[in-house]
């Protein structure tokens, strides 16, 4: 494996704590942020998963960090979303022979914008948590501490044009702040499929399936259980054998993290989903708090992209993790 050593861009101002406004500095467009991508070690299997490859990704920019879900592009570009309402923006490198990431290029952050194209003021307006790139090519995101989805031309327009409102969702309103929208993804056809940590008062959560050009408050057509302490924080569709995979996130004082992937289809209107558990990941494993997954199709199966939020933490790490589920459509082992 290629030693990721890869330095990038300029050193710029830190980002302010969550109560302070944006500086002048962070109002631009694009700018340029340094990041080395340090690789570890990952198992070779963790239940259906066979393990590729693993990063810790470093920067001594303030501002980097809280990365809350990502979407990785065929061309290899990556794609990710900040607690603190901002884009990064980076070039995977990749190693021709085995075709895995060695490294990580390019790295650039944005501001993200409100539908006023102002910058978010605070963390509870900002706080975006999940990611889903549509088939026209705008982008999607769910901010969590307002249970709302906004819509971006980010490759159109650029990262300064203003959001556009998305589709309103009922029963949001009792959602836990911090256990809200946390997962999103685009189904083939367009429609967007949402679901929020945990339900009222600890719930199942709830899951809201609906068009973009929604105009009412729309109910949840399905409810997703977990395990007891555990929350969703993430999800994908997987094409290749057409099925959602999701995260599901435990963390306790005295018990420490624990990670599930599941994957399960989209059930009937009404009905819960029935998870198929594809791994379970717990230390001595490489693990933080995971809360993004991007799948991409490879020969044989598909490709897991993890991605960890550090909550700008120097007792935490963002990692990068890669994982392929081999094996034929359909089948979960």
């Amino acid at each position: 494996m290629t030693k990721a050593l890869t330095t990038v861009g300029l050193v710029l101002l830190g980002l302010c704590a969550a109560s302070c406004g944006p500086s002048a500095a962070q109002t631009q467009a694009w700018a340029p942020v340094e990041v080395v991508a340090r690789p570890i070690t990952v198992p070779a299997q963790a239940g259906a998963l066979q393990g590729r490859v693993g990063f810790v990704l470093e920067s001594p920019e303030a501002r980097f960090g809280g990365l809350s879900d990502l979407h990785v592009f065929e061309d290899g570009r990556l794609l990710a979303v900040t607690d603190s309402g901002e884009w990064l923006l980076a070039e995977l490198v990749f190693d021709p022979a085995t075709g895995l990431p060695t490294d990580l290029a390019s790295a650039r952050m944005a501001l993200m914008r409100d539908e006023a194209g102002e910058p978010f003021p605070n963390k509870a307006s900002g706080d975006a948590e999940d990611l889903a790139v549509l088939p026209d090519g705008r982008v999607a995101v769910s901010f969590e501490q307002t249970q709302t989805i906004r819509i971006y031309d980010l490759f159109g327009a650029g990262p300064l044009a203003p959001a556009l409102a998305g589709p309103p969702l009922a029963e949001v309103e009792g959602l836990n702040p911090n256990r809200g929208l946390e997962a999103l993804a685009s189904l083939p056809d367009g429609d967007l499929l949402i679901g929020a940590e945990l339900g009222r008062r600890g719930a199942a959560s709830p899951v809201w399936l609906l068009s973009l050009d929604a105009e009412s408050p729309l109910e949840p057509v399905s409810r997703m259980r977990t395990p007891p302490g555990f929350g969703l924080t993430g999800w994908d569709w997987d094409s290749e054998r057409q099925v959602l995979v999701a995260v599901q996130r435990f963390f306790a004082p005295g018990f420490g993290l624990r990670i599930r992937l599941v994957a399960a289809p989209l059930p009937p209107e009404g009905r819960a989903f029935v998870l198929e558990e594809l791994a379970a990941l717990a230390p001595p494993l490489p693990i933080d708090n995971i809360e993004g997954v991007s799948i991409r199709s490879v020969e044989g199966g598909s490709r897991l992209f993890l991605i960890s939020d550090d909550n700008y933490s120097e007792n935490q790490q963002t990692l990068l993790l890669v994982f392929d589920w081999i094996g034929p459509p359909g089948e979960p082992d």
